[in-house]
């Protein structure tokens, strides 16, 4: 809303610390800088921090795949 176009990083908090789904990911992947870190909370207040790119999503679909040679 602020017209940034690039995700540093992200907190998703859920009873179980589940990561994003498959569509969430791919979504987040249009956004994400290329070091951006996520943070998975859980309902017992653990936390465990992943490097999307490299551990959430390291095959993505991304907007470079699409830009014309």
């Amino acid at each position: 809303s602020e017209g940034a176009r690039s995700i540093d990083g992200l907190y998703v908090h859920t009873k179980e610390g589940w990561p994003p789904c498959g569509i969430c990911r791919q979504m987040i992947s249009e956004f994400a800088s290329p070091d951006m870190k996520v943070v998975l909370g859980d309902g017992k207040g653990g936390e465990k921090e992943f490097d999307f790119w490299g551990q959430l999503l390291p095959q993505a679909f991304t907007p470079g795949h699409m830009k014309k040679d």
